[in-house]
């Protein structure tokens, strides 16, 4: 009960403030033709109907799918830790917009929950403390070298299928829920970054 009512009050806090200004975007998007082979995803942009495909910016979105509830949980910790990591980079390094400052909060202050909940259910119900098995691939560039401008746009350009891939998790496994708490994390996800896509993809218009 604990976690759901956290979980609740992520959702709560951060849909209000990232997807207010979307609401037109998307009614519009709805009334688009789909085109044959594709399908629309939460965010409201187009993927191909083969998983297996190049998606945006090269993503591998095979490679995003999961098979059991354990998986997800395994697999979303350090998937959130990059992101989390290149937020409190893009902090440290000073980007030059405000709205990308206060987005890179939001990500950080909702996904280091995420993590310290997914850690403690892998405790708990897998019998073991979650360690890394070394098989994640990172999905964000290097931003040692960028500053200013440029550094926010490539924090935009890869947070976007970056996001898309947690989406893609969170959808993934469905079917093989056995506890309430993924269910409302995967809600969670799903309704948080896909109006933190449209969020990304206005600002990236905007540079």
């Amino acid at each position: 009960m604990k976690n759901t009512i956290l979980l609740v009050a992520i959702i709560a806090l951060l849909i209000g403030g990232v997807s207010g200004y979307i609401i037109a975007e998307k009614d519009s998007k709805s009334e688009e033709t789909v085109p044959m082979g594709m399908h629309r995803m939460p965010d409201g942009s187009l993927m191909s109907n083969n998983p297996g495909g190049s998606g945006m910016s090269g993503m591998d979105h095979s490679a995003m799918m999961v098979s059991s509830e354990r998986e997800f949980v395994a697999g979303m910790i350090p998937h959130h830790q990059e992101a989390v990591d290149t937020a409190n980079e893009v902090l440290a390094r000073g980007g030059t917009n405000e709205q990308i400052i206060i987005l890179a909060k939001e990500i950080i202050a909702a996904q280091e929950t995420e993590i310290a909940l997914l850690k403690e259910w892998h405790q708990e119900w897998y019998g073991e403390e979650y360690t890394s098995d070394g098989s994640y691939k990172p999905m964000m560039r290097n931003l040692s070298n960028l500053s200013g401008a440029e550094l926010d746009r490539i924090f935009l350009e890869d947070m976007i299928p970056h996001h898309r891939g947690a989406i893609m998790m969170a959808q993934s496994v469905r079917p093989y829920i056995q506890h309430q708490e993924i269910t409302d994390m995967a809600d969670a996800i799903m309704e948080t970054q896909s109006a933190e896509i449209d969020l990304m993809q206005d600002l990236l218009t905007k540079l």
